[in-house]
């Protein structure tokens, strides 16, 4: 199928708690970092064009997200 990732910032991963980005590739933690991958992850081709402000999308992680452009 046709899938979007949504690639976080570096601001971002400059946010997490230090030492966080080891854990999640632990090979124990592999469930989490999936359910991390999935949650930036829609069942959907879209282009930047499509993400307006606002715009809520589903995640196949099971939750939504909210574009912030």
């Amino acid at each position: 199928g046709l899938y979007t990732i949504f690639a976080p910032l570096d601001s971002a991963f400059d946010a997490l708690p230090a030492g966080i980005l080891d854990v999640l590739l632990q090979p124990e933690n592999a469930d989490l970092l999936t359910d991390v991958l999935l949650y930036h992850t829609v069942a959907a081709e879209m282009y930047s064009k499509d993400l307006i402000n606002g715009l809520m999308v589903e995640t196949l992680e099971g939750g939504n997200v909210v574009v912030s452009k």
